[in-house]
């Protein structure tokens, strides 16, 4: 076998490898596809040159140079990958470049494969050489070989401008220098091509047949910068790699015996160590044995499992999810460990739970300190009360000035008894430990008119509620407070010869808002806020009685019940207030039971 049998048989081998390889890659994109269908074609080109080294019969030289006629098909393949080289790296819209390949490359392609195959118009004839390798004689230029000749240009032409476009934009050095050397090849090789075929042929010259060595080269070139380019680009196992390392997870990549293969950035940093120690080594070495030990117990009934454990001096505690590795024929080949640090989280939680239960602590206190103080400060103002009367009865005096003093004294003490009894009502509302019961509204209602009979007749007043308003879950007491408090402010602050207080309400989707609608003087949107604070007064006591502590009452009720209260302008323009508060669904019951020794109150 001679020399140049052996280079174009190894020649075919290493084409179709390189080509599968890279057809590996990404076996979806039509860039890989195509390079490994020319691979195909120039393989087989090589192997034909190989049969022909083997051979000195003309009849079966000329057989194997028409089975070569595939070359021809090869240029369009050439051109496309290289266009879809440009496209796949610039990502560049280029709809009428594949219009232009399909026109001008790929439909002389066939036109010329159908002349090389039915012996029409070969590009040559087959003859012995000297040194008795088989070379080609180029005919002369006819309007065919000018037509092939224009054609050729074009193939190596736009090969080489695509490549070109990709060498423009192209940033880093090192494969800017890759680039380069793949430009000058395919320059050199389309100049060389040009000027043996097209240029010097009128001469008579007769080529060496056989190119599998430059074909074996500009595969290699062009495969090589394929692959580079996929590998920094486009390949979905680096592209992974990358992303597994900006993970803030821990993520870890183990073969079916639980050897690590791959483990994140953040997972090397998190049990600190690094790349050299873990490839390969016992999940066990690599996380803990007291970790790989609730990861593998758990693995089969659990995807994501939370396990704690002690690393180092401290316990930490990791959220894991599990994948499952498989290869195509659906074995188990490894399992992917995505990891979430929760130990932050926790102990940030803690620290949250510890506050709530100092503040929760506090405010117990507080209330429990409201309660004594304003039970205390009673008995003073009854020593202070009684003396003023004491005082009043002794002096018995006609002086104006002496009784108008005692008498503010003595309205400064009411008012002050007042605001004392108002501080003991609000801090029984947080103090009380009593559970919830089932409140009907309606008899709440019911009682409430009943007991403001007297000034509903003396201010010829109405209270209207809707007959459908459903039952609360809360204490009665608080719900009865809440209703009354917002009728009497309905009541109280109106001018109105009919005053008016309509109860109405409308169910939500996580709950029930209840309105209480009066026709009073209304409240200024400026202070809608401010009234719900304690001891919050908008006019002055000898306008309207009252300690300004009634809305910061029903404010407190409606927290209590969990939910929440605001007040809205009436919506047909006139005045008056609406007190809105909404009550979660919680404790809502919409519909009618029958009643239980529980349910005491409806």
């Amino acid at each position: 076998m001679s020399l140049s049998a052996i280079i174009a048989l190894g020649a075919a081998v290493l084409i179709l490898l390189i080509g599968y390889r890279v057809y590996l890659l990404d076996r979806s994109n039509y860039q890989y596809r195509a390079f490994g269908a020319l691979c195909c074609l120039l393989s087989w080109m090589c192997f034909c040159w190989y049969e022909m080294e083997q051979t000195q019969d003309l009849a079966t030289a000329i057989f194997w140079r028409r089975l070569q006629s595939v070359w021809t098909l090869a240029n369009p393949l050439i051109v496309y990958c290289c266009w879809r080289f440009s496209s796949m790296y610039l990502r560049r819209k280029s709809g009428i470049v594949k219009q232009l390949l399909y026109v001008f490359i790929l439909l002389p392609s066939l036109f010329f494969f159908t002349l090389e195959v039915l012996g029409i118009h070969q590009h040559g004839t087959v003859t012995m050489l000297e040194n008795g390798s088989w070379g080609l004689a180029l005919h002369g230029l006819d309007a065919l070989s000018i037509a092939r000749g224009i054609w050729t240009m074009l193939v190596y032409g736009s090969s080489v401008f695509f490549i070109y476009l990709v060498w423009q934009d192209e940033t880093m050095k090192f494969r800017k220098s890759w680039l380069f050397l793949l430009l000058i090849l395919l320059g050199v090789g389309a100049s060389l091509t040009i000027l043996q075929n097209y240029i010097l042929s009128p001469g008579g010259i007769v080529l060496p047949i056989n190119e599998s060595w430059n074909t074996l080269i500009s595969v290699l070139f062009f495969g090589w910068a394929l692959s580079d380019f996929q590998i920094f680009d486009l390949k979905p196992e680096l592209a992974f790699e990358q992303v597994a390392d900006s993970m803030t997870n821990l993520m870890l990549i183990t073969n079916a015996n639980f050897r690590v293969k791959k483990i994140s950035a953040s997972g090397l940093a998190f049990f600190d160590t690094d790349n050299s120690k873990v490839r390969n080594a016992k999940l066990q070495t690599v996380v803990g044995v007291e970790a790989a030990d609730k990861l593998i117990a758990n693995l089969r009934t659990n995807i994501k499992q939370e396990i704690s454990f002690t690393m180092g001096d401290r316990q930490v505690s990791i959220l894991f999810s599990t994948s499952r590795i498989y290869n195509r024929k659906g074995h188990l080949i490894g399992y992917v460990f995505i990891g979430n640090d929760l130990t932050d989280y926790y102990q940030a939680l803690a620290k949250v739970q510890h506050s709530n239960t100092e503040l929760e602590k506090s405010n117990q206190a507080l209330e429990k300190f409201a309660f004594a103080v304003s039970h205390d400060l009673k008995e003073p103002l009854r020593t202070v009360g009684g003396f003023i009367n004491l005082l009043d009865k002794k002096l018995k005096t006609e002086d104006f000035s002496i009784q108008e003093y005692l008498y503010h004294i003595n309205q400064g003490i009411i008012r002050m008894n007042a605001m004392i009894d108002s501080i003991l009502e609000i801090s029984r509302l947080g103090y009380e430990q009593e559970g919830d019961d089932r409140v009907c509204l309606e008899r709440v209602l019911l009682e409430i008119t009943d007991r403001l009979r007297g000034l509903l007749q003396q201010k010829n007043a109405i209270i209207r509620y809707d007959d459908k308003l459903p039952s609360l879950y809360g204490k009665y007491q608080q719900v009865s407070m809440l209703f009354q408090n917002l009728i009497e402010n309905g009541l109280k602050y109106n001018t109105e010869t009919t005053p008016l207080v309509e109860i109405f309400g409308k169910e939500t989707s996580s709950g029930y808002e209840f309105a209480i609608r009066d026709n009073g003087i209304g409240i200024e949107t400026a202070y809608r806020e401010q009234v719900f604070k304690m001891f919050k007064r908008l006019h002055s006591w000898a306008e309207y009685e009252g300690t300004g502590i009634g809305l910061s009452m029903c404010q407190k009720v409606v927290e209590l019940m969990q939910g929440k209260i605001w007040i809205e302008s009436r919506e047909d323009g006139k005045s008056g207030t609406i007190f809105k508060f909404f009550i979660p669904l919680e404790k809502i019951e919409k519909e009618t039971k029958t009643l239980s020794s529980k349910d005491a109150y409806c």
